[in-house]
């Protein structure tokens, strides 16, 4: 037997009689599994094209059960008004119809008579659940809904936030995944999914749309996005467009597809710290001519954020703002390593001269911003390019624009640098030899090659590094993905001339 939406629900009894009336409907094992804890349970068994019903909780826990059965051929919709702040535990929306949404509201009469809290809400059967939800206080998780849309969470969510379907997705379809015009007052602790299950894996050509099989738009987070210690995740294989967050602890990713970030606003407005912690990976940006500031980071950016494709559309202006850089942002990391940056970005609300600017990185914060292949950055280098030292130097740091690595496990390979020599008198370059030194990336800055001389390197002579670009040993950058190129080639140069006056007193150039 089932209940009319239309009817009004109110009170302990009402519920255990609904209980009654539809336990051999929905399986009396899953009814008493699913209310364990609670004080009531509500089912309702939506018929036609809309509902509206009301339940007050009477201060006890209710569980509640939205049921959509199939064949009807068209949207149902159901409306739940609360009053007196119910506290909800867990709420399964069951939608059989293969082909028509099911559309469930949830809201209060009023602001303060909205649910207080909810553990769950979970869909089963079929995916193609839009939902809307406004609470006034906070929200555990919420998974296998397809829509998430108007609403207004006045607290934590304390879970993950899953919205996936199931089935044949069309990339761009009506039944993508998607999260638009919601805001959460307080942090999302876990996870944001805005993807189908199983995902195809779809090459994408440069030059070429990726497929959206997810949209997060106009989405206001007012703490943190995402938990370190959890290790939290956003994947989203579309478009994220204006999603503002106090602060972002989750690897943001398009996960098995692209992800192109059409506004992300990483503010301190709403009370967080305007930090980025977690590493970002995208295929591009995307961002109307009118509307700057694709990715502006009011705080630090303590991670890596790894850009595919070409930053351009200068004529919007600054296409990305960042506070303090401490970390790398990484311009151009995808196949064929060809992009471009051209549009604006600004550090600490100076407009950096890419992609060779004359900036140092501990005047950005520590971080640094590379076009790959990543150049030689000269004014991180010491000593800086073309400088004449009076004695031979304890190490020589070597920087480049971006992360470098090389595969230093094999003992007998080449260096990640060729290291030659050339009397000032003149004469061909010579290989310095491999024993006189010592050559690696810094564990503290993996931008910068140290070459440690474990001997005095004699006076008299102009010194060149250039990257190794042979064998397992070349110096390569070190971005995310299957393929990591060589870097840009350069050949650095300082001389050691014991006549010449210590830094300071008069230097000459070596160039």
């Amino acid at each position: 037997m089932a209940v009319d939406s239309h009817v009004a629900v109110g009170g302990k009894d009402a519920m255990r009689l609904l209980a009654r009336l539809v336990a051999c409907a929905i399986g009396l094992g899953a009814v008493q599994a699913a209310v364990a804890g609670c004080s009531d349970f509500a089912h309702f068994d939506v018929v036609g094209e809309s509902g509206y019903s009301c339940f007050d909780a009477g201060g006890g826990k209710v569980d509640l059960f939205l049921d959509k059965s199939a064949g009807q051929g068209q949207i149902s919709l159901l409306r739940i008004v609360t009053s007196n702040g119910p506290r909800i535990g867990n709420i399964y929306i069951n939608n059989q119809d293969a082909v028509y949404d099911f559309v469930v509201e949830l809201i209060g009469a009023t602001v303060d008579e909205a649910p207080a809290s909810i553990d769950l809400i979970q869909g089963f059967g079929r995916t193609n659940v839009a939902l809307t939800l406004d609470t006034s206080g906070d929200v555990g998780t919420i998974s296998r809904i397809r829509e998430l849309y108007d609403s207004n969470i006045r607290g934590n969510v304390t879970g993950n936030i899953e919205l996936q379907t199931q089935g044949n997705v069309q990339p761009g379809g009506a039944n993508i995944p998607r999260m638009t015009n919601c805001a959460i007052t307080g942090d999302l602790e876990g996870n944001l999914v805005v993807a189908p299950f199983g995902l195809p894996s779809e090459p994408t050509l440069r030059g070429i749309a990726p497929p959206v099989y997810g949209i997060v738009q106009r989405v206001t987070i007012g703490g943190r996005l995402g938990t370190l210690a959890r290790g939290s995740v956003v994947n989203v294989p579309g478009f994220i467009r204006d999603l503002q967050v106090g602060e972002l602890d989750a690897r943001m990713s398009g996960g098995q597809g692209r992800l192109v970030l059409a506004g992300l606003d990483v503010t301190r407005e709403t009370g967080g710290s305007g930090d980025v912690n977690a590493a970002i990976r995208c295929y591009g940006l995307s961002v109307p001519s009118v509307a700057p500031n694709v990715i502006h980071i009011a705080g630090a950016l303590r991670a890596d954020v790894v850009i595919d494709r070409s930053v351009t559309n200068s004529a919007s202006g600054t296409e990305i703002a960042i506070g303090s850089l401490e970390g790398n942002l990484i311009i151009g990391a995808g196949v064929p390593f060809d992009a471009a940056w051209l549009g604006d970005v600004a550090v600490g609300g100076e407009v950096l001269a890419g992609p060779r600017y004359p900036n140092t990185s501990a005047s950005l914060g520590g971080g640094a911003v590379g076009l790959v292949p990543f150049e030689l950055h000269e004014a991180d280098c010491w000593p800086e390019p073309g400088t004449v030292l009076s004695s031979s130097p304890r190490e020589i740091r070597v920087a480049h624009y971006g992360p470098v690595t090389f595969d230093a496990r094999l003992l007998d390979a080449r260096m990640p640098v060729v290291f030659e020599m050339q009397s000032l008198a003149g004469g061909s370059w010579v290989v310095v030899d491999r024993r006189a030194y010592r050559a690696d990336v810094s564990r503290h800055a993996n931008r910068v090659v140290r070459i440690t001389p474990l001997v005095e390197l004699p006076s008299g002579f102009i010194y060149r590094v250039r990257p190794n670009d042979v064998g397992l040993s070349a110096l390569r950058c070190d971005i995310p993905g299957p393929v990591q190129p060589l870097v840009a080639p350069y050949a650095y140069t300082f001389v050691i001339d014991a006549d010449a006056p210590p830094i300071g007193g008069g230097v000459r150039s070596a160039r």
